[in-house]
Parts: C-alpha cells; structure tokens; sequence
C-alpha cells in the first residue's frame, strides 16, 4: 500500500509552474507515444518476418505464434483504452481494463515460455546465445512491476497512464532493438554500453519523453515516472551486466540446454 501511494503523481499540484496545459498536451502527446510504440512494433518485425517467408525458412516454433498473439493483443488493447480516453467513455474503459490485466499476466507468461523454448531450439546452431536470456527477462519483470503498479493506482488518471505506457514499452524494447540495433552495433561496437543501446534505447526514448512532458506541464517530473525510471533502468543495467558475466554463461547454458 505505502509502496503504491509512492507512486502517486500528484497532478493537481504538479501542474503549477508548467509551461503547457496538461489535458491539451496529454491529448497529443499519449496519442504520438501509441504511434511510436506501434511503429517499433512494424518496422522491427514485419521486415523480418518478410524475409523469414521469401527465404523459406524453418516454420516458427508454436510458441512464438502464441507469443505474437499475446503482445499483438496487447497493443491493440492499448490503443483501445487511450480511444476511450480520448472520447470520455470512461465507463468502457474501465471494464475493458479488467481484461487487459488478465491479458498482461498471459503476455507475460507467454513471453517466458517463447524466451526458453526458442533459446533451447537454437541449440548447436550460430544463434545459441544462453546470456541473451538475461536482456528479455528484465523486460517482462519492468512489465509486470509496472503493470502491478498500474493496476493499483488506476484510481489516479494522470499516474495510470504514465505507468502504462511505461510498462508497453519494456515490453516493447525487442521491436527497436530489432529494427535499429544492427546499426548501432556497427556504429558502437561491442561491449556493454553499445548492448545497452541496441537493446533498450527504444524503451529509452519513451521514458526521456516522459519526462519531458512532465516537466513541460507540471515544471518537474512525476514522481511515478521518476520511480518507474529508477526500476527500468535498474533491472536494464543488471540484465546487461549479466549478459558479459562467465558464470551466467555457464547457468543459462546448463538450463537452457535440450
């Protein structure tokens, strides 16, 4: 409960000293967020699942096909809750976020099971990479952190939603990595700051925009942005830290193994 109140927002009294009308700026700003999670989500996979096809490669394992469906759903999801926002049907709204925190446990549950078995299916293959484990399971754990949280203060419009976008784009993170990492990677080479970059600079990107509406509205950041910052950036530093740890290797090679 007291962890909870900590992520209070405070909006009434955040907004004096801001430079823009909140609900004005809200009503553009969560709008273009959706639209640039969307697009992580398109030009990351699309392309590849294109070339996937065209090559006649080795179907997808089933799981991924679950998986597809869960984050595809949570997506649409969504961008039907801020659609109800931004028409007043607040009622509806309500009702439907009782299913999508039904549908974020099965995200989240799904994203576990894809992340072992694929990994266990590259076995033997130049794509068995065990530490990578470390870089997904980081993400699924700010997502439901952040989605707990959000459930818990969904009584606090301002704070809700911050926590929700918050939440989509841990998740969201493998869709940027996917459709620019490459090129950060030959622009950064290895080691851990450029794994940080091709990872989470998407996720990275939302949350620095987050910040900057808060501090253009309110005059600083919320505390709920601030707080979901520390936890994101927390578990994203440790999952980096993993991936170059020898004794990680050796656990996920063991577990991960067929």
């Amino acid at each position: 409960m007291k962890v909870a109140q900590a992520f209070v927002a405070q909006s009434g009294r955040g907004q004096r000293g801001g430079l823009l009308s909140e609900p004005k700026a809200d009503a553009v700003f969560f709008p273009a967020l959706l639209a640039f999670l969307w697009a992580g989500l398109l030009f990351g996979f699309v392309p590849r699942i294109y070339q996937h096809i065209v090559q006649h490669r080795p179907p997808y394992l089933w799981i991924v096909h679950v998986h597809a469906v869960a984050f595809f759903g949570w997506m649409l999801l969504l961008t039907a809750q801020i659609g109800l926002v931004r028409s007043r049907n607040i009622a509806r709204h309500r009702r439907l976020g009782r299913l999508a925190s039904y549908w974020g446990l099965a995200t989240i549950v799904a994203g576990l099971a894809t992340q072992f078995l694929v990994s266990q299916a590259r076995f033997g293959t130049p794509r068995w990479d065990p530490p990578f484990l470390a870089i997904p399971l980081a993400d699924l754990a700010n997502f439901g952190i952040l989605l707990a949280f959000a459930i818990r203060m969904r009584g606090d419009g301002a704070t809700h939603k911050r926590l929700m976008v918050l939440a989509t784009s841990a998740i969201s993170n493998v869709g940027f990595a996917r459709w620019w990492g490459g090129a950060l990677a030959q622009l950064l080479g290895e080691g851990y700051w450029s794994e940080m970059a091709q990872d989470y600079s998407g996720g990275f990107a939302i949350l620095v925009a987050l910040i900057a509406l808060d501090c253009a509205v309110r005059g600083r950041p919320s505390r709920a942005v601030v707080m979901g910052a520390a936890l994101i950036l927390g578990l994203e530093a440790l999952a980096a830290y993993l991936y170059f740890s020898p004794w990680w290797l050796e656990f996920t090679s063991r577990i991960l193994h067929p």
